[in-house]
């Protein structure tokens, strides 16, 4: 280390003489830092700390600040890359297996499920209300919450920034979708709605002239019921096949990027193959809701929960890749 008699600025005024060993610990405790003027004999002038024969850019790296870590909104997030979809022809599942794996999927983490889908469940409500757009907003408000279940099922990280993620990702492909499953399910609802509405009344009024006009008679009443009930049956089948196809079809719009033709495709193809397990479905769906909102009407929010849980597996089991198929949590 030099012997020179060495001098430095502090605060606008000339501190020394010091020794080399001494300026060099200065430095090392911070009190100095590398724009500090310092002179000896031997300099023209004042210099910073830096560019003198002191100085050691190793020690520059010790005492170094690391810089504040980004703020969260700018944190970069891996480019997305969307799986290659294959269709499993041969899939199955069971509704008793499928609301027990969406069951214990739901309870392994309560809270967080049944606020997420809640929050949905509310923007839902509030779009439902505005008539037409309920054709176009659907499937993106829906697909936030398919989604962040989805990558939870797996294991991969998911928050609750992912409520909108079907607008940030992918609105327009689900936008199209969406117009294009309710508008034709609405359409075929009307045209099933009219000819059963038009053959029920036939049917009734032959009924009652052959009975001589008594609408009281037992026959009467029991024959109007069982039309009634075969009409309610035979319209809500088109709506329930419509839910199903759009429960696939927001996620393979979302995993997949898949156009909405080919996603639409594939997801009647899965559809069409289990369709009446489908309406089992539906039905036990319908009764665990009536249940949930006896419950104050709370309890809604926590079967609805449950059931999309279960149709995530069940879209694994379509759609899956052959890894994650054969692990099967909860078979």
């Amino acid at each position: 280390m030099s012997e020179a008699i060495w001098f430095y600025e502090d605060n606008g005024e000339r501190k020394g003489p010091v020794a080399a060993d001494f300026l060099v610990g200065l430095k090392a405790s911070g009190t100095i830092t590398g724009e500090t003027l310092v002179w000896r004999d031997g300099f023209a002038d004042w210099l910073p700390f830096r560019e003198s024969e002191l100085f050691e850019p190793d020690a520059q790296s010790e005492t170094a600040s690391a810089p504040p870590s980004l703020p969260p909104a700018l944190r970069a997030k891996p480019a997305f890359v969307p799986r290659e979809i294959s269709f499993n022809p041969d899939y199955e599942f069971g509704i008793r297996k499928t609301l027990g794996q969406g069951w214990r999927l739901m309870v392994s983490d309560f809270w967080p499920f049944v606020g997420f889908f809640t929050i949905m469940y509310l923007i839902v409500g509030v779009v439902a209300q505005l008539g037409v757009t309920t054709l176009f907003l659907m499937f993106p408000i829906m697909a936030g919450y398919s989604w962040y279940a989805l990558l939870r099922k797996r294991g991969q990280p998911a928050e609750m920034d992912l409520l909108f993620e079907g607008f940030r990702r992918q609105f327009g492909p689900l936008a199209l979708a969406n117009l294009a499953v309710i508008g034709v399910a609405l359409l075929i609802f009307m045209v099933l709605g009219i000819a059963c509405f038009g053959g029920c009344a036939g049917i009734a009024a032959a009924i009652d002239g052959a009975s001589g006009g008594n609408p009281e008679n037992p026959v009467v009443v029991v024959l109007g019921i069982f039309l009634g009930v075969l009409l309610i049956c035979v319209v809500m089948i088109p709506l329930i096949l419509a839910n199903q196809v759009g429960c696939f079809v927001i996620l393979l719009i979302m995993e997949g990027e898949l156009q909405v033709g080919e996603a639409i495709s594939l997801a009647w193809k899965a559809t069409k193959r289990r369709w009446f397990k489908f309406v089992l479905l539906a039905l036990v769906a319908m009764a665990l809701s009536l249940l949930g909102m006896l419950a104050l009407y709370v309890g809604v929010f926590v079967s609805c929960a449950w059931l999309a849980l279960g149709q995530i597996y069940i879209y694994e089991e379509a759609f899956g890749d052959e890894k994650v198929r054969s692990r099967r949590p909860g078979a």
